[in-house]
């Protein structure tokens, strides 16, 4: 059994994505938030979960859970002993999240604008918490403003992503 963060969440679907490439079955149960997941992982409710480091580091690092592979074509700097999966000796997959800072439709341009720059800010600060250390420079690269979560970068993204091994 594998542990998710709710049906259809990155979670989830990377789960699908893994017994897809490797040919295992797994019986999904949903959960309603990373903590509750590593809970199921940590009391062996579930044998598999795929979880962000940032919701699994506490358990990993405490030893309640061992983790197996990170599910990208780097290791993670939080957990740089972790072997990614194409280490591990499984198929290569580099599971990448997409994240939008959104706000209510209708809200004031201006407190749009601010929030904006306070992101930009962050984003191009020289000191960052290690927890935003690997991901951040792709956050810089791709980086689009106000409005865009919908438009060009991010639909030039999801259309580059072939996602094969979900094809039958």
């Amino acid at each position: 059994m594998t542990s998710s963060t709710g049906v259809g969440s990155s979670s989830h679907l990377d789960t699908e994505l893994l017994a897809a490439a490797t040919g295992i079955v797994l019986h999904h149960v949903p959960y309603r938030g990373s903590g509750q997941t590593v809970a199921a992982i940590s009391t062996e409710e579930v044998q598999v979960l795929i979880a962000s480091v940032t919701a699994a580091q506490g358990a990993v690092e405490s030893g309640r859970v061992r983790a197996l592979a990170v599910l990208s074509s780097r290791r993670s700097p939080l957990l740089p002993l972790v072997p990614t999966i194409a280490e591990a000796g499984l198929p290569a997959l580099d599971v990448r999240t997409w994240l939008g800072v959104v706000a209510p439709a209708g809200t004031p341009r201006a407190v749009v604008d601010e929030l904006d720059r306070v992101v930009g800010r962050v984003m191009a600060a020289a000191s960052v918490p290690i927890s935003a250390q690997a991901t951040l420079p792709a956050w810089r690269n791709l980086r689009a403003g106000p409005g865009t979560l919908a438009g060009n970068r991010a639909g030039a993204y999801r259309r580059s992503r072939s996602f094969e091994c979900l094809r039958p």
